[in-house]
Formats: structure tokens, sequence, C-alpha cells
């Protein structure tokens, strides 16, 4: 088995983006041999101590580098695997980028995903999918389920207004051997709709953490970011998931309210 810590690139132009995903990558990787920037113009200055095999940039806003220092960045790296990170400001950026490849885009609410994919495609644990994979491709990979989850004799509340939501959720729980009962049945876990993060929604958010302060709270929202994940975890929720693409982490922490 190979020791040698990960050399990882992180290019962040924002500060606070950049300490937050500084302390990401570490909670996930302590041993990662971590390079972080500001700048990509300085990275190109600077050259890499060792090549660097995984490579995150966040998007930030929508001049944070020009296509020439990203091309030449690209090329300095032909080998590495990419993560490019979508959030609020450049996500319509990128969607007009042709030069972004759009298997190596993701928002930041599905960082999680995507960055467990990538591990296992530098340890050899699956194939990697091609830079040039179309969005199709990327959404097809972003939404497989990695493993089998089994969630006999789990009981599983839903808290959400929409029938939709509700419908999928119910199907995916039942679907790995759980049950659904109602909030007044005392469940083990609850998939709890967050959608709209109003007065209302956090008071009865919390008035229910208080009833059951065992129960696992699983938060869905539309968009997932520290300040959301600070919030939510205020009111009483455990994990707070984005409902895009999120059916594996769903079940990965419903797995762990069986503990």
């Amino acid at each position: 088995m190979n020791s040698t810590p990960l050399s990882i690139l992180l290019l962040a132009s924002d500060d606070h983006t950049r300490c937050d995903l500084q302390e990401w990558i570490l909670a996930h990787l302590p041993d990662a041999d971590l390079a972080v920037y500001g700048d990509l113009s300085e990275v190109i200055r600077d050259g890499f101590r060792t090549e660097p095999r995984l490579v995150l940039l966040s998007a930030g806003y929508t001049q944070a580098w020009s296509l020439d220092e990203f091309a030449e960045l690209w090329n300095e790296l032909p080998l590495a695997r990419w993560i490019i990170i979508q959030d609020g400001w450049s996500d319509s950026a990128i969607r007009h980028w042709p030069w972004l490849p759009p298997g190596c885009c993701v928002p930041r609410e599905r960082l999680e995903i995507r960055f467990r994919q990538e591990l296992d495609v530098l340890t050899g644990a699956r194939e990697p999918l091609p830079l040039t994979a179309s969005l199709e491709e990327t959404f097809l990979r972003d939404a497989e389920l990695p493993q089998q989850f089994d969630l006999q004799g789990l009981t599983v509340g839903l808290f959400t207004p929409d029938r939709d939501l509700r419908r999928l959720w119910s199907e995916l729980v039942v679907s790995h051997g759980g049950k659904i009962v109602s909030l007044e049945q005392q469940p083990t876990a609850v998939i709890w709709d967050c959608d709209p993060w109003q007065k209302d929604r956090i008071r009865q958010l919390e008035i229910y953490r208080r009833r059951d302060p065992h129960c696992r709270l699983i938060g869905m929202r539309n968009i997932v970011h520290d300040m959301a994940e600070n919030s939510a975890r205020e009111a009483g929720v455990d994990v707070l998931l984005p409902k895009n693409l999120s059916a594996a982490l769903i079940l990965e922490s419903l797995s762990a309210a069986r503990v």
C-alpha cells in the first residue's frame, strides 16, 4: 500500500473560501501534501515542489483567472485530476466558458460526492471519468450509488410539504429496507426539508429537537455552504445535505443512525 501523502493544489481567490476549503480538505485528508494559493499566476510562477495529483479550483468571481492562465496550468498538469468548484457567483459564468470541461465542474454543495469519487480514482478503486465527458455523463456519474446500503429495521420520518420530495425520499428509504413512520412515532432518523430557511421552519425544527434529542436529524437544502451548515446545526440538525443528487449521502447518513 502506498503511504505517500496525496499531493493537492488548492486555488481560491477569496480569502474566506480558501480558508474554508483548506480546513475541509485537511479534515478529510489530514496527511495531505497541500499547497494553497490565492492567485493562479503565483502558482505558475512558483512551480511545484511536488506535482499535484489533484487540483481544486474555486471559481470565485468571473475574472478570477484568465483563459491563458488556466490553459497554462492545465498544460503543466496533464495527469492531474481536476475539481473546479462552482458557487453562487460563478454558476452562470461557467456555463458560458466552454474552455472549462463540464466533467471537472461541480457545485459547492456536491463537492463531498465529487471529492470522494476522485479519491477513488486516484487509489485505483474506480475508473476515471474522461475530462472530455459531457454534462449527461457527468450527471450520471454524480447520481450513482457507490455501494450497497442496508437500512433494515430503521424507522425514518419525513418532514416536507413537497409531495415529490416526499415520494422520492420514501422510495429511497423503503428500497433499502427502511420503514417510513410519522414523526409522532419517534423515528430513529428524520429527513427534514429546511427550505425556506425562515423563522417558522427554524422554530419547528428546534421544537422537534427538544422533544427528541436522540433522533438523527438530516437537514436538506437547495444550497449548502458553511454558513448554512452552521445555522442548521444551531437549530439542531446533525448533518446538512444538498437536495440535488444526494441519494448516496442520505443513505450514508441514515446508516450512521443505526450505529
